[in-house]
């Protein structure tokens, strides 16, 4: 889609109007409890069917969820103007089903999630008048809490890209963005932004907001090599979990691959350490932004301890490596082979 042109917001007086609410709450209280960012991850032992259910679903917070949050006083600002939290959903509404991954995920980690996800295209929610403008390269996102990401104006402008107020068919929950967030699905998790409240084009280089892949260098200690974005192929185990006995001599073992903006192809299931490896079963239709389930029925010929290890291919012929790049110094992006150990009584 091509470009639409500049559009620019300005900042409401929310958090102005918070800063006063707390200074006049505190002079009554005698103790303010401070909130915390949150942090929790889903139990992946706990996934039958491929959708989270809210209530597990993982929180990822950057700073302390916002208060006093209305959809009756929520207003997104875009292109300057005001649209309330009814004018946004009267718009023509989309589904999308996405996997959302934190790109500070461990290897096995359950900072992932999937869920279906209902709202209205960004694109749909600028205005057709705007001037044609090349020099609008990205979209920086807002958020109530003060959190801010910005993404080139193409991902912005795809009809996938949404903003949504309902997850899983219900409305959106306090923790995952309430009213309002965004969904850039294929990308990592800091790019959806929660509480959204304005869009703004920026011209030139994309600024530095953070997320960015540091490699090390014999010349300069650690560099910048660009900025995280795409969701990697991944795949881990959801049964049996590390540590577990199997009491019987079969056992069906089981999990989810994703691939970002790609089609998972295949998942493999290694019983020697990688030097071997078996299909496994995708049990779910490989759609894109999406995790399949995947299934190994494994024949275990004898008692004793046993190493098991998974990983996916996508459509792109991207493969799960076996170990991280030995130059990344950051902490993002891991998707190296998941490998549990078991023991069969």
């Amino acid at each position: 889609m091509a470009t639409r042109g500049y559009f620019k917001w300005r900042l409401s007086s929310y958090g102005e109007g918070l800063t006063r609410r707390v200074l006049l709450a505190s002079a009554f209280a005698r103790v303010l409890p401070a909130r915390k960012a949150e942090v929790s991850a889903f139990d992946l032992s706990l996934l039958d069917d491929a959708a989270v259910p809210n209530e597990l679903f993982f929180v990822r917070e950057h700073f302390p969820q916002p208060a006093d949050l209305s959809s009756a006083a929520w207003k997104l600002s875009v292109a300057g103007k005001q649209l309330s939290f009814d004018e946004v959903v009267a718009r023509p509404k989309r589904n999308i089903l996405f996997t959302l991954e934190c790109a500070e995920n461990p290897v096995g980690g359950g900072l992932v999630s999937h869920a279906e996800w209902t709202g209205v295209p960004l694109a749909s929610l600028l205005p057709s008048n705007l001037p044609a403008t090349p020099e609008a390269r990205f979209v920086t996102l807002s958020a109530a809490d003060g959190f801010s990401r910005t993404i080139p104006i193409e991902k912005a402008l795809h009809p996938d890209t949404l903003i949504v107020y309902a997850m899983n068919g219900e409305k959106l929950p306090l923790s995952h963005g309430f009213p309002l967030r965004a969904i850039v699905p294929g990308w990592y998790g800091m790019d959806s932004v929660k509480w959204l409240r304005g869009i703004d084009a920026v011209s030139g280089a994309a600024p530095a907001d953070g997320y960015i892949r540091k490699v090390k260098s014999l010349l300069s200690g650690v560099r910048d090599a660009g900025r995280v974005t795409g969701i990697q192929v991944k795949s881990v185990f959801t049964r049996p979990q590390d540590g577990a006995i199997l009491s019987s001599r079969r056992f069906v073992a089981r999990g989810v691959a994703w691939a970002g903006e790609n089609l998972v192809s295949k998942v493999e299931m290694s019983l020697d350490g990688g030097k071997s490896w078996m299909p496994a079963k995708i049990d779910d239709s490989p759609l894109p932004y999406s995790w399949a389930r995947w299934s190994f029925d494994w024949k275990i010929p004898r008692s004793g301890e046993y190493t098991l290890t998974v990983r996916a291919t996508d459509v792109k012929g991207r493969v799960q490596p076996g170990e991280r790049e030995p130059d990344r110094a950051d902490g993002y992006e891991s998707n190296s082979w998941q490998t549990i150990k078991v023991m069969a009584a």
